[in-house]
């Protein structure tokens, strides 16, 4: 849907039922750009809530999977001690590659795009077929407009994992920023293969169509 609270409200207003609605839904096709911003947790705050609730459940008992979690969140939020948690995973052997990666989510975060395509990198050779770290540096090459980067990524990651539908589509997406309908025609073709119910490459295989004719 659309990013607003309309739906979510419908949502709690008629559990546990549900109800049609005319909302809008969100183009991904129409924005030239899309732009992400620091979490406003003094706004949201059961955000803080959430990461304080995680901190005080590992205090009292220590547990990987949290770890990991609160290790993402503040990685989102742009919070250093990402990294040390991350690196605490790592030096207790547990979820090394997940760990690594997040690292360099970490630093994405922050803008910090050699020690992001770093970690990245690393948490590739930790674990080869781990196709979430290729999405994420090739993610990484896209927002820099490197276009032909990310592809070669996502040629990689397609080859670990035949059946990799989102894959396909950023494929897709590059193509089309490098001017090359017919590839990413292919491409989005390839995605809906994998996954008919791919609203997002539906609508962009329709749109290239309609260049195409």
């Amino acid at each position: 849907g659309m990013p607003d609270m309309k739906l979510p409200i419908q949502y709690a207003l008629t559990y546990p039922g549900r109800i049609p609605s005319n909302f809008k839904r969100y183009d991904f096709k129409k924005p030239n750009t899309l732009s992400f911003e620091e979490p406003d947790i003094k706004t949201f705050r059961n955000l803080a809530l959430a990461i304080e609730a995680l901190e005080n459940s590992n205090r009292l008992l220590p547990n990987a999977n949290d770890v990991l979690l609160l290790s993402k969140l503040y990685a989102e939020t742009k919070n250093p001690v990402s990294l040390q948690l991350a690196d605490l995973l790592v030096k207790q052997g547990q979820f090394t590659k997940e760990a690594i990666l997040i690292k360099g989510l970490y630093y994405k975060s922050v803008g910090d795009y050699k020690n992001a395509l770093l970690f990245f990198d690393e948490a590739i050779t930790a674990a080869y077929t781990f196709v979430e770290a290729y999405r994420e540096k090739a993610l990484l090459h896209y927002e820099n407009a490197e276009y032909m980067e990310a592809l070669r990524v996502l040629d990689k990651a397609v080859k670990i994992r035949a059946a990799y539908a989102e894959g396909y589509f950023l494929m897709g997406q590059c193509f089309e920023k490098l001017n090359r309908p017919e590839d990413a025609k292919e491409s989005y073709e390839t995605a809906l293969i994998y996954q008919a119910d791919y609203d997002e490459a539906s609508k962009a295989l329709a749109s290239v169509n309609k260049l195409l004719q």
